[in-house]
């Protein structure tokens, strides 16, 4: 008989936890360790869990008095590999599943009324301050950078490789414009290309929204961030570049392409001598 209020120490622990784990192993095949899994399944079906007592609580607490928290300790690499042997070849439990309404809102509901708690706040944006870059290694990181794009030949690969001058997803404008020259049946366009212009005594490297390769025309739809001084002012020195190189430059602003489509389409027709279509 075991002594009420009796507890383990750990090498004890470890000798039963040891025995139990070659037990399992040993009878997992058997009928009646199965039997006895589904009689211990059935017995825990449609139980309610509570919340605990007060008693139970302190109970609990008196327990875990002195017991050391693992909340941010780090997982040493013997850990890893065991959790890995462990974990390799099965599959995990939320694997596949993908989550109702009902838990999505639930998430969110509780989430919303976490974030209320300033507690919790304080606790998430210290957690989140920790991982932040410190100032000192973002200002260290900017002047590697200008330094670099200093070389004329990191500035040639860039411009030939980056994915800042492939095709993005087009804006609310400049679908309006694909919509029209699909309208026409032009597809011989080139979104998002990019020039090498040279302005203020220094080469610049842009993309244009528009270009049409037969004609030597380039269409810009302008939104409302070109609206500022310092804004037409790059504008219009890049246009003069884009003029020297022989191109011809069409700007359409967001308001015009918006509320007068109709005058838009027009000047394309124009620019690109089309016929107008019957819709």
């Amino acid at each position: 008989m075991v002594k009420k209020g009796y507890r383990r120490n750990k090498e004890h622990q470890r000798k039963l936890n040891v025995s139990l784990k070659q037990w399992h192993k040993k009878n997992k095949d058997t009928k009646q360790y199965q039997d006895r899994n589904k009689r211990i399944s059935e017995s825990q079906k449609g139980r309610k869990r509570g919340p605990h007592s007060d008693e139970t609580k302190k109970k609990i607490s008196i327990r875990l008095k002195g017991n050391k928290s693992r909340l941010g300790q780090k997982v040493s690499e013997k850990q890893k590999a065991k959790q890995s042997k462990a974990m390799k070849g099965k599959t995990s439990c939320n694997k596949g599943v993908s989550m109702t309404e009902e838990q999505k809102q639930k998430i969110k509901q509780t989430a919303t009324k976490n974030w209320q708690n300033p507690d919790i706040r304080k606790r998430t944006v210290a957690g989140l301050q920790k991982f932040s870059i410190k100032p000192e290694i973002r200002r260290n990181r900017s002047e590697k950078m200008k330094n670099k794009w200093k070389d004329e030949k990191y500035r040639e690969h860039q411009f030939r490789t980056n994915s800042f001058f492939k095709q993005i997803n087009p804006s609310y404008i400049e679908k309006i414009i694909i919509d029209l020259l699909q309208k026409y049946n032009i597809r011989n366009y080139i979104r998002e290309k990019g020039f090498r212009i040279f302005v203020d005594n220094k080469i610049k490297y842009i993309r244009v929204d528009f270009f049409f390769p037969e004609r030597n025309i380039i269409v810009e739809a302008d939104g409302s961030q070109h609206e500022g001084f310092d804004c037409k002012e790059d504008d219009r020195k890049r246009d003069i570049a884009l003029i020297k190189l022989g191109y011809n430059v069409i700007r359409f602003k967001s308001n015009q392409i918006i509320n007068n489509i109709d005058w838009v389409s027009k000047e394309i027709q124009k620019v690109l001598f089309i016929k107008e279509v019957a819709i």
